[in-house]
């Protein structure tokens, strides 16, 4: 892996090939970036926002907006994107394939600079998400296809549609090998959650499984006070973070055997004993203990930006804040490089400084970093 050939905390003001091109080999341990859609449109900043002046096309054409050098490129060296652009122009259209060419040479730089340890999350829309997951699928590799995830960045109702409404957006998270970061992130519980839990003086609890398929040694099949695990199953207790802090459990419990752990837990009343003789005792998972459920591939809970939001800069497609904290949360480690090369007003770049981690943006926005 490379060291970055740049200084941490750098916003470029300029087209992104270049830089991408410039950038050391594997040098980035997370890519995280909101690029065009190909919306055929055009997108300004509103005039009296900290963006004003910001702006950029969402237009293209395959006369206007593609390189020679850059078809030659991929031709010779990715003939499989180049497949892809090509489909798309018969089935979707010139502009399609024009907004392909331009975002392959850059996919393909991305790869580059990525670490084979990092990670990319691609955001985009229905309008061209599908054509990017095959072009990615070429460019990184089936296998390393993790998501498609869905945002529900807002609730707006069109009048009298014809269709089903646009409110989602789409994120495709892949790594560069089958080795890469991943830090479990949690959604909120819905309402109500645990409202039915039994309750003790260390607060609300429900019974779980106190056993697992073939953890632990040969003691971890014997009976537990005269109860042995289910066939095909061994004692499998939890860890100490899975109790509430004020539970007592031996110094050593990390050291001690599966038989021994459930005694521990017995002692310091962690264990539920079924009513039936004979029934197979759980253990009591706490609520308070709990981070949340485990973050799918559907992000409900993240609203998009009002018009009166207190980070909203005006700069046309802001994305919120904690989508992207939560990416790089997931992504990446303190001190890890992030890069976002279609920075916009640096979303990214907020969220890696908020959490501790390197940050580089890229955007032809020649006041990118008066949003900073």
């Amino acid at each position: 892996m490379s060291a970055p050939n740049w200084k941490n905390r750098t916003l470029f003001k300029c087209e992104n090939l270049d830089v991408l091109r410039a950038m050391n080999d594997k040098s980035v341990h997370l890519i995280a970036t909101d690029p065009p859609f190909n919306k055929g449109r055009d997108f300004h900043a509103t005039p009296d926002s900290l963006a004003r002046g910001a702006s950029f096309h969402d237009r293209w054409s395959w006369d206007k907006d593609t390189h020679e050098t850059w078809c030659d490129q991929i031709q010779d060296d990715w003939p499989g994107v180049w497949n892809v652009i090509q489909i798309s122009r018969e089935s979707y259209g010139d502009d399609m394939g024009a907004f392909l060419c331009y975002m392959a040479v850059r996919l393909i730089a991305m790869w580059r600079v990525l670490r084979d340890d990092g990670s990319i999350y691609l955001h985009s829309d229905s309008t061209s998400s599908h054509y990017f997951k095959i072009l990615m699928d070429v460019i990184f590799g089936g296998d390393n296809f993790h998501a498609d995830i869905i945002w529900k960045r807002t609730s707006a109702k069109a009048l009298n549609p014809k269709r089903p409404v646009k409110n989602t957006d789409r994120i495709l998270q892949y790594s560069k090998s089958a080795v890469y970061t991943w830090n479990q992130q949690y959604d909120p519980f819905e309402p109500g959650y645990g409202d039915d839990w039994r309750e003790d003086e260390r607060g609300k609890w429900e019974s779980a499984d106190l056993t697992g398929g073939k953890a632990g040694g040969p003691e971890a099949y014997l009976p537990f006070k005269g109860v042995a695990p289910s066939p095909g199953r061994a004692w499998a207790p939890p860890t100490r973070d899975k109790f509430p802090a004020d539970v007592r459990l031996p110094e050593d419990y990390e050291k001690l055997d599966a038989l021994a752990k459930c005694e521990a837990l017995d002692a310091v009343g962690l264990i539920h004993w079924p009513r039936r003789r004979g029934g197979v005792p759980r253990y009591k998972k706490y609520l308070s203990t709990l981070k949340g459920i485990y973050a799918s591939d559907l992000i409900t809970h993240i609203q998009g930006l009002s018009s009166h939001a207190k980070e909203r800069t005006g700069y046309p497609t802001q994305k919120p804040l904690p989508l992207y904290e939560r990416i790089i949360l997931a992504s990446s480690n303190e001190g890890d490089v992030v890069l976002d090369p279609f920075a916009g007003c640096a979303t990214t770049c907020v969220a890696a400084e908020l959490h501790n981690r390197q940050w580089a943006g890229i955007d032809f926005w020649k006041d990118a970093d008066s949003v900073l």
